[in-house]
This record gives structure tokens, sequence and C-alpha cells, in this order.
């Protein structure tokens, strides 16, 4: 990520707030800018990444309007841009469900087919809880064909048309490159303003062994506060005495980030001579205004990491149901492995990791990868992110 540049194109200043990471920006380098066909791939990465990383208003989000109206007549006669076709990002085939939509065009919509559209971005907003991503000048089979200037800005001011009659807001919009030349696919994230109900909610179970940083992990992405050294953030997730007293969580505990309508999310502030940390509330009508006037909410799942505790990370990775499950490592235990470790030996050094992952698997529970303790392994040699990553 730090590679690909931190600038994404957005329409009127609005923040990208999709899940997914940016694209890598492709690789260069100072040979590729030869003559022939290396130095012609190369102008043609320079411009997608100038295409990224240069910040644009709605008028001129797609570069310079050239060609008009494209129609289903003529799309085949549109070149393919062969230059950079390793460029463009290729897509899965449309599926019925989620909340994802493909619309090649939406130029020659009439005002009847508009409001049948508008029925089915309702739905695809409720089955992504209040957000939908359309991609604009895709194919139902996930051919990025792209649209030309003119044809994209109509599409995308009908797409903000009919997102308004639902009181939903366009978040962002992302541009890449289209296999037509001259032609360009957008991924328009479209969010549901704040409702008096409950927003959409992500759940995601923090896994690990004891003492590998769950419980700080989760304290310093509630308050944006670095930890101590000492325990503080943990001091923000423990909540039992004995918890306190073990300094290692023992039960089960759920902590929610609420996120504004820009995709934001909304810190808790440290706690302060022992008051009660803002986000914690004590009225259960208190926490469920503050709950509802977000977009969404990630909600993180503490578990133990200590044997004798497993049936309580059991129930954290089973019973309360998560979406997604966030999977740490410490980096000091990852090199104390040798490198050609058998899996029982892994298993042996890491059996509740290798216990839950095994349960993640036979859920089909989506896992993230967290390394942390990176710091107290610098002075190590041969401890770079890319070795510990490679033996984890």
């Amino acid at each position: 990520a730090a590679d690909a540049g931190p600038a994404i194109p957005m329409v009127d200043s609005l923040l990208c707030a999709g899940l997914e990471p940016p694209i890598p920006a492709p690789a260069a380098s100072a040979a590729a800018g030869g003559a022939g066909a290396n130095g012609a791939c190369f102008n043609a990465a320079a411009q997608a990444v100038q295409m990224r990383e240069t910040p644009a208003t709605a008028a001129d989000l797609l570069g310079p309007p050239g060609g008009g109206h494209a129609s289903k007549r003529n799309r085949g006669r549109r070149g393919r841009n062969k230059k950079a076709d390793r460029l463009v990002e290729h897509y899965p085939a449309e599926v019925e469900k989620g909340n994802r939509e493909y619309k090649f065009s939406l130029v020659h919509s009439s005002q009847d087919r508009l409001l049948r559209l508008t029925s089915q971005m309702k739905w695809r907003l409720a089955e992504g809880g209040g957000e939908a991503v359309y991609l604009l000048g895709v194919e139902d089979d996930g051919t990025p064909t792209g649209l030309p200037h003119k044809d994209m800005q109509v599409s995308l001011q009908k797409l903000r048309a009919m997102a308004a009659t639902l009181d939903c807001s366009v978040e962002s919009v992302q541009v890449r490159l289209g296999l037509a030349q001259r032609c360009k696919t957008a991924e328009v994230t479209i969010r549901a303003k704040p409702s008096v109900g409950m927003p959409a909610e992500t759940r995601v179970a923090v896994i690990g062994e004891a003492g590998v940083g769950k419980s700080s992990l989760i304290g310093v992405l509630k308050t944006n506060e670095a930890d101590d050294g000492c325990g503080l953030a943990r001091l923000q997730v423990l909540q039992h005495q004995h918890e306190l007293d073990l300094g290692r969580t023992v039960g089960v505990s759920q902590h929610s980030i609420p996120y504004d309508e820009h995709g934001s999310p909304v810190h808790d502030s440290l706690a302060e001579d022992g008051d009660v940390p803002t986000g914690i509330y004590t009225d259960q009508d208190e926490a469920a205004a503050s709950l509802s006037a977000c977009s969404k909410i990630a909600t993180l799942i503490d578990t133990a990491g200590d044997p004798r505790y497993a049936k309580s990370a059991l129930v954290g990775l089973t019973s309360l149901q998560p979406d997604a499950a966030l999977v740490v490592f410490d980096a000091q235990q990852v090199v104390a492995l040798p490198q050609d470790a058998s899996a029982s030996s892994v298993a042996e050094a890491m059996p509740v990791t290798t216990n839950l992952l095994r349960i993640c698997h036979a859920h089909k529970i989506p896992v993230g990868l967290v390394i942390t303790k990176l710091d107290l392994i610098e002075d190590m040699p041969d401890t770079t992110f890319e070795e510990v990553y490679s033996r984890v």
C-alpha cells in the first residue's frame, strides 16, 4: 500500500469510504522507459498513476472530453487499449446476491427504467446493510470496457439522482482505465444516510495466543492513541477486576467503533483519573441514541488466548457470529520458531491459534493477519517485516 501512493481520485472532495484497499500502482523502473513496446507500456503506466494520484473535480474527473454517446451498435467498434490492457482491473461476473451492481451505461435509460433501477438500488442497499457499490462501464460478465467522458458524466448524474430519491449519498467515485481507448470505468460507493434505526454492523473476532496484544490492539483502534508499553491501551478493553489483575482477557467482550456518514471512525477518548471513557454508556437508551447517529459500526470481539479459557474463545468465534476474524501474531514468537518448523511443532507452540484457525476454515470465516511487537525485534538479524510475514 505504501508503494501505491496515498491519493485516490474523488468527486466533490468526498472521502473514499470503501473497505477494499486501492489498486497497487504498476511497478516501473528507469529501464522501462526505453524505446519500443517497453517505452509505450511505461508511458501507459505513468498515465494510469497520474490519473489516480491527481485529485479531480466533478467537471474534469474523467479527463478531457472525447467522443459522443456510445451506443450498443458502435460500442464494439471502439478499439481495445492493448498497451494498457495489463493495467486494467478485471472483475468477476455479476451475481444476483450482494451489494455490488454492474451498470454499463445509464445514458439511454428512460424515466420508467430509472424507476425500476431505483428499486433495484434499494435492494442492493439492503443486501449491503445500507451500502451499495455500483460499477459503471462494466459489462455483466465483468469485462471493464469503459465509457467515454460524456457518457460517464451523464451516467453519474443519473446515478446520483437515483440515490437522492432513496435519501442516500454518493460517498466516493474511484476511476480506473477501461479496455476501450479513451474510456474509463467508475466504482461508485453509495451509502444510506443515518436513520432512526440501528446502522449496519460488521463484527470482527480478534483471536490469537495469550500475550500477543489482542486487547491492546482493540484499545488502540478504539481510542486512536498509542499504547504506553505498560498496558494503557488494554485498560480501555478489560472489564473485570480479575482481568486487570492478570493483565489478560478471560471472557469475551464486544467493543463498537462507530463510523460517521463519510466513513471516518469516531474514536473514544482515554479514561482519566478513573472516569468512564467516552463511548462507554451506563444507560441503554443513551448508547442506542449515540449509535443510531452513525452510518456503520465495526464491532471488535475480544477473545481469550490462554488455553485454560478456550471455551470463551469458542463462544466469541461461533455464538457471536463474526463476519471476519483477525488473527494476531507476536513477532517475537514467530521469530523464535525455526524456519523449517513442522506443522505439529507450530501447533504445539500456538495451540489456540491453530485450533481457532481450523474453526474459521470450517465456518468459512474470512481471516486477516496482524503482526504485533515488530519494534521489539528491530535489532535482531534477518527480522524484517517481509521475513516475519513469510514465516507467518
